[in-house]
């Protein structure tokens, strides 16, 4: 009887830990996916930090045409593509969240793991990919540079 009690209270955590996560990053990041699958790239902001929208807004501007191919990201938030949490770090105000992606449309990308950062901004976690956004932004500049 004792071990069934601590086999049931064991379950309940691991559901309310599961439920934390869902409620947190994993529910951001399916409603960015959903965004993102009927192409509503400009409301899917909504789930970003304003660091990243702000990038994102720079990346517009300097690369005509790429918020309409969903900013480059499309492949991570492509329909049909299913993760699941493996790991996070939280340090008060940000979370590290990996991912390891259970089903996806490009074969070489199932069973891949990709880490999401995401900022508490009023109140919510939200989407950080400003330092990557930034760091595209400088590479295809250079790139541009070696062109010329």
């Amino acid at each position: 009887m004792k071990k069934m009690m601590i086999a049931v209270a064991v379950m309940v955590l691991m559901f309310v830990s599961c439920k934390k996560n869902e409620q947190g990053y994993g529910e951001n990041l399916r409603a960015v996916q959903s965004l993102f699958e009927e192409q509503k790239y400009d409301e899917s902001l909504d789930f970003m930090t304003s660091g990243t929208k702000k990038s994102l807004r720079r990346l517009s501007s300097s690369f005509p045409g790429i918020a309409e191919a969903g900013f480059g990201m499309g492949v991570l938030f492509r329909k049909g593509a299913e993760w699941q949490i493996v790991d996070e770090i939280v340090q008060g105000d940000v979370a590290k969240v990996k991912v390891r992606y259970v089903r996806h449309p490009v074969e070489n990308i199932r069973g891949s793991e990709t880490v999401f950062v995401f900022k508490k901004e009023s109140g919510e976690w939200r989407l950080d990919m400003e330092k990557d956004v930034d760091g595209f932004i400088a590479e295809m500049q250079e790139t541009e540079k070696q062109i010329r």
